[in-house]
């Protein structure tokens, strides 16, 4: 076990191979350790053995949720949706869905700031390329506007990555723009034609121009007049740059992906909140420059 002593910081010198998964997730369970880079990598390293304990850590989670949203200092399932996600486990992609439909603030205080910064990503990178259940978290107004837009950015990924076709995905997205079925919401209206824009709009410019005209767009996040810009440059161009942004990428490695967060710093965060980051704005966040618009379609 971690001595006392050294409680805020995970050792280096330790051979973690000689300890079971479930003991070094004992360990890192709550974060109490500082950041542990070397369990993290541990677990990676053996990752046919760590993703079924994995698995049962986010179970255990998702079926005791109100208990583990009141806990700030538990991490388990944190690691393990990002573990997972790297790992690209499907298996792990329905409870992850569930738990971000759960009412009012139980997500936040189960997810904590990645809320903010990587839940499309996480998505993408678990559903394979089955995105239907993400299509639920989309339009469903009882949901947060900020979980349904990384539901669109979700499905973006997929398509940018050529998991799944770019044409069934602007159609999709096309009959969000036109459809009476769903809540119209400005904000998540918003994420629609950005990231049609990223795709590429040319199929569906005129139901984007519709859908500004009919003022469903939240005008602070993304102009009409950026994505007129947009046309102008190659289809080619346009889908290359979405392809190598970071936001559009899947997750490929947990420890390059949290361990700047605040929380890990004994200094800059005691309190241990949940996925605290280290100052960096997640890109559905407002852009500190004050232009009103996310980051990621401004300064980020």
């Amino acid at each position: 076990m971690v001595n006392d002593k050294n409680k805020n910081k995970m050792p280096n010198n330790v051979d973690y191979s000689k300890y079971s998964i479930s003991d070094l997730i004992k360990f890192i369970e709550f974060n109490k350790v500082g950041f542990p880079e070397p369990v993290l990598r541990n677990l990676i390293e053996r990752k046919e053995e760590a993703v079924p304990v994995l698995l049962d850590v986010l179970k255990k989670v998702y079926d005791n949720y109100k208990r583990y949203a009141n806990d700030e200092d538990y991490f388990g399932h944190i690691y393990s949706i990002y573990l997972l996600a790297q790992f690209k486990v499907t298996e792990a992609y329905r409870m992850y869905v569930e738990l971000l439909k759960l009412p009012d603030d139980l997500p936040y205080k189960l997810f904590g700031d990645s809320l903010c910064e990587s839940t499309g990503r996480l998505l993408a990178s678990l559903c394979g390329n089955d995105y239907e259940p993400i299509k639920t978290i989309i339009t469903d107004n009882n949901i947060d506007d900020i979980i349904r837009s990384h539901g669109v950015a979700a499905i973006a990924i997929l398509a940018a990555q050529g998991t799944s076709d770019r044409g069934e995905v602007l159609n999709y997205y096309k009959d969000l723009l036109v459809s009476d079925s769903w809540d119209k919401n400005e904000a998540v209206m918003a994420e629609v034609v950005s990231a049609c824009n990223d795709l590429y709009p040319a199929e569906v410019i005129d139901e984007i121009r519709a859908a500004y005209e009919k003022e469903f767009v939240d005008e602070s996040v993304i102009e009409l007049e950026s994505v007129e810009k947009n046309l102008k440059k190659s289809k080619d161009e346009v889908i290359e740059a979405t392809k190598s942004d970071r936001y559009y990428n899947f997750i490929e490695d947990t420890i390059e992906e949290i361990k700047d967060w605040s929380c890990f710093d004994e200094d800059g965060n005691e309190a241990g909140d949940k996925a605290a980051n280290s100052g960096k704005v997640g890109p559905n966040q407002l852009c500190p420059c004050g232009s009103g618009k996310k980051y990621k379609k401004c300064c980020g």
